[in-house]
């Protein structure tokens, strides 16, 4: 009995659900959305994040799918490349390329096609610190000590984004309210 009490304790505190999902970059229908809302990226994948400061990675680290808003059809959260802007760095022996990312929101829409719903856009070297991960419904606990730490509970899915060695904001939906509820600082 105690055996399977810690494995429903490990699985329930797990970090990432990194688990089957229902959709995949590639899908026309996904393809389609991210394209037109930026023409040219791509899927961040295994190959452009820096896997020595992140640690294990999950399969897909740059695209994730749930239903984010409860309305019974998968959405997606994509971690995407959009293109170099130029700049080129040396670090540590390394060649650093500047780079143009987004991350996005996409809900299902009724018609089988996805509406944007938030795009957060920055610049950072490539390899990249950071990818996404679901974040399964459950209780969540934010930075702080016990006194001070601010507790969330998710009815739905989320999308975690990490930034490796430095911090991780998961993202939910509120009603039609996209909220962010950071878990590490």
């Amino acid at each position: 009995m105690r055996f399977r009490e810690l494995l429903v304790g490990a699985l329930l505190v797990a970090p990432h659900a990194w688990a089957q999902q229902t959709l995949a970059v590639g899908d026309s229908r996904v393809e389609a959305a991210i394209q037109k809302a930026f023409p040219g990226s791509t899927a961040v994948t295994i190959s452009d994040i820096d896997s020595k400061g992140c640690g294990p990675l999950p399969e897909r680290p740059g695209f994730v799918s749930g239903d984010f808003d409860g309305d019974g059809r998968p959405d997606f959260a994509a971690l995407l490349k959009i293109g170099e802007a130029g700049k080129v760095v040396d670090w540590d022996g390394r060649k650093l390329h500047e780079t143009r990312y987004a991350f996005a929101i996409f809900l299902a829409n009724s018609d089988g096609g996805y509406n944007l719903r938030r795009v957060i856009r920055f610049r950072d070297y490539s390899p990249l610190g950071m990818f996404i991960a679901l974040q399964p419904p459950g209780t969540l606990q934010g930075p702080g000590d016990a006194q001070h730490r601010r507790t969330i509970t998710l009815k739905r899915s989320g999308i975690e984004r990490i930034s490796c060695e430095k911090s991780s904001v998961v993202y939910y939906l509120s009603g039609q309210n996209v909220r962010e509820f950071w878990t590490s600082d």
